[in-house]
């Protein structure tokens, strides 16, 4: 009796130290929801086009997730002219917009509707989605198609978190 006492606590305690040391195992995988969350700087972005071309006009950007299924997002361009005048008028090139979000986690899909954008062209866009995957630190969307005067491309960006 007394040993099968010593052996069961022997047990809660060795599990009581992994679970410390290792994390349990419902902290152990986070959903894409708990990954997304908070803000991410660009690593890198690109744009493939259906032609093979990749174009990469990215400097810097950033994007940010709450957890009430909001989020923004701004790109901002490697070649841009120097601006004159009004800070209020961006100088290209430059993508932002903000609207609402919700994820599909089987699928690793986040789709999103869009409130304003940096072009009245964004305004209102409900539907757009993008595919998320993690490796390690990054974080990378790959989104649908876009259709521009240039040519179709799938916008892929690679982000990590803010510091």
């Amino acid at each position: 009796m007394m040993w099968t006492i010593r052996a069961l606590l022997g047990g809660v305690f060795a599990f009581v130290v992994a679970t410390n040391i290792c994390g349990s195992p419902a902290h152990a995988q986070q959903s894409v929801v708990q990954k997304l969350m908070g803000t991410w700087i660009l690593r890198a972005g690109w744009e493939e086009f259906q032609n093979g071309e990749k174009r990469t006009p990215w400097l810097t950007g950033s994007t940010s997730f709450d957890r009430n299924g909001h989020f923004t997002v701004f790109l901002i361009g490697k070649d841009r002219p120097k601006a004159f005048g009004d800070i209020r008028t961006p100088v290209g090139p430059f993508v932002a917009y903000y609207g609402t979000y919700t994820v599909n986690e089987s699928e690793g899909l986040v789709q999103y509707d869009i409130d304003y954008g940096s072009t009245t062209i964004l305004d209102g866009t409900k539907g757009r989605q993008w595919t998320i995957t993690f490796d390690g630190k990054v974080m990378r969307t790959t989104g649908k198609p876009i259709h521009t005067p240039q040519g179709a491309f799938t916008p892929v960006n690679e982000w990590t978190r803010a510091k």
